[in-house]
């Protein structure tokens, strides 16, 4: 489909030129474009796949959907997806996301943006109802040192995680917390996540957890947070 049918090609072809559709069939219109989303999101997610889609010019195209304040939620939400499954097998994607088209700053925000006013990112608030897909492309694209102390020191990070554990969520305090245990992985990031003072709100997801999931993540991150030289977080 991706390769030999040229199924790449087409569907970008489409998210580029969406395909002209009469007014009184906006909704057939929307939907067609969601069912292309939709294929690319489940190609996306096929390592094999991968390659043929980033030479198909697809991840600009779906980065500017994610970027574009007009599209509906749901195409968004596709559209983040299939990013986050390019960036966990495509370390020129990755990179293009993050230096070309911004998304982390898109849904975390940067402290930095507008002399130093900042600019905050979708999940400011901690329940925009793409926090899930957010966490899949924050999570796959913060592999590296610098793009985690980045996340850590110029986003938003600390407030929507406090407001993520504060709205008790615990299928986002999961997600998030895999993002964490991510950026804990380094000494510097873990020293700087020591001093965001997330001890105490992680413990009581250990606590209060619903599903093994949740409380595997929390005593992760909490073994995270502690694995240091310093005594007394521990």
């Amino acid at each position: 489909v991706v390769a030999a049918a040229g199924g790449a090609h087409l569907l970008a072809e489409m998210l580029d030129s969406p395909p002209h559709i009469p007014l009184i069939d906006k909704e057939a219109g929307e939907r067609l474009m969601r069912n292309a989303l939709v294929v690319l999101k489940a190609l996306s997610a096929h390592k094999p796949c991968v390659k043929t889609l980033v030479d198909a010019n697809v991840v600009p195209l779906l980065a500017a959907w994610v970027n574009n304040d007009k599209t509906k939620l749901d195409q968004m939400v596709i559209a983040t997806e299939a990013l986050a499954h390019i960036a966990r097998y495509s370390k020129g994607a990755r990179t293009e996301m993050i230096d070309e088209h911004h998304l982390i700053k898109r849904f975390l925000g940067d402290k930095n943006e507008r002399g130093g006013e900042g600019a905050p990112g979708l999940l400011l608030d901690g329940s925009e109802p793409i926090a899930h897909s957010a966490f899949m492309l924050i999570d796959s694209l913060a592999n590296k040192d610098a793009v985690r102390m980045h996340v850590i020191q110029d986003t938003y990070l600390m407030k929507i995680v406090l407001d993520i554990f504060d709205a008790g969520d615990q299928d986002l305090q999961t997600a998030l917390g895999r993002i964490l245990i991510k950026l804990a992985d380094k000494d510097t990031c873990r020293l700087a996540l020591q001093r965001l003072n997330l001890k105490q709100p992680i413990a009581d997801l250990f606590l209060s957890a619903g599903s093994p999931a949740a409380r595997a993540v929390a005593c992760m991150l909490l073994g995270a947070l502690v694995s240091s030289h310093d005594g007394g977080i521990a």
